[in-house]
């Protein structure tokens, strides 16, 4: 008996477990990804990302997104909306990247809940060419860890540009371009995203903007090349300073002749130090020292 009791008691602590395993497990996916993007004459985007959760399994209170600090000097964070009413949310910078929170009333599966971030950045247009700007945006980051459906992004830009030969857009076969008003709106659109993959656009247009980079700026877009130069530089002070201030004073070369020494050597000697050996001229030249120190006597004879 106090075997079937306790069989019993194993199945039911067994169960909860599962329960609750079930219900902390979340499973969800993106149903509706548009972003709405103005290009402005100061080089600044506005940016609008309406994102549309879709809560498969568990319980929600909060949602994340964050944004790559790339391709722009700052960024201005306006909000998040639901329902065209601003909610709660949080902010967290680093040198590379924003990460926003916002949190909503607890929500159980199934569910959807829509939300809007707003938010802007300064000096995002880039040089193509001469007479070309251009706008190379990651419209949806590689960061979703879940499926994406029905990607829409509208690009506005303030210009009649439509018939113009420098206006060039990818992906090209997934965008339809019209003027509105006095600007060119760009739609593209786009049924699916797999996790972790993301949907880039970028458009060439008429130049109206001259955009100017600061060494941060460049430092933190290419880390490589900014590397690299730092490098390049620091080696070239230290080589300057080195050239200049580091090295051995120079010394002139001065050869001493060996005659205004007083070496006392006879030639025999002279010769053998010099030349390794003895010869012919070193034996005259010790007959002649002979002869002048008064050990020899050289008689000339005529004939």
């Amino acid at each position: 008996m106090r075997k079937f009791f306790f069989l019993v008691l194993i199945l039911a602590i067994t169960s909860v477990a599962f329960q609750l395993t079930l219900a902390q497990e979340k499973k969800y996916y993106v149903s509706k990804y548009h972003v709405e993007i103005w290009v402005r004459t100061n080089g600044s985007l506005r940016i609008e990302e309406t994102i549309r959760f879709r809560f498969q399994q568990g319980t929600f209170t909060y949602a994340y997104r964050t944004i790559p600090i790339e391709g722009f000097d700052k960024l201005n964070f306006i909000g998040v909306y639901e329902n065209s009413e601003p909610i709660k949310y949080s902010l967290r910078k680093s040198w590379r990247e924003v990460d926003i929170t916002w949190y909503y009333p607890e929500t159980k599966s199934p569910a959807e809940r829509e939300f809007t971030i707003v938010y802007e950045v300064t000096n995002a247009i880039g040089l193509a060419s001469k007479f070309q700007n251009s706008l190379d945006w990651d419209a949806i980051g590689a960061g979703w860890s879940v499926q994406i459906k029905d990607i829409k992004v509208r690009v506005h830009l303030p210009g009649r540009f439509e018939s113009s030969k420098m206006l060039s857009i990818s992906p090209s076969d997934e965008a339809f371009v019209v003027e509105k008003d006095n600007e060119t709106l760009i739609t593209f659109s786009h049924p699916m995203l797999k996790p972790y993959q993301a949907y880039r656009v970028i458009v060439y247009f008429p130049r109206i903007y001259t955009p100017h980079y600061s060494i941060s700026r460049i430092a933190r877009d290419s880390p490589v090349a900014s590397g690299t130069f730092s490098f390049l530089a620091v080696t070239s002070i230290i080589v300057i300073i080195w050239y200049y201030k580091g090295r051995d004073p120079k010394v002139e070369e001065f050869q001493v002749p060996l005659f205004l020494h007083n070496w006392d050597l006879k030639p025999m000697e002279v010769s053998y130090l010099v030349n390794g050996q003895l010869d012919v001229n070193s034996f005259l030249a010790t007959i002649v020292d002979l002869a002048q120190r008064g050990y020899l006597k050289i008689i000339h004879e005529k004939n």
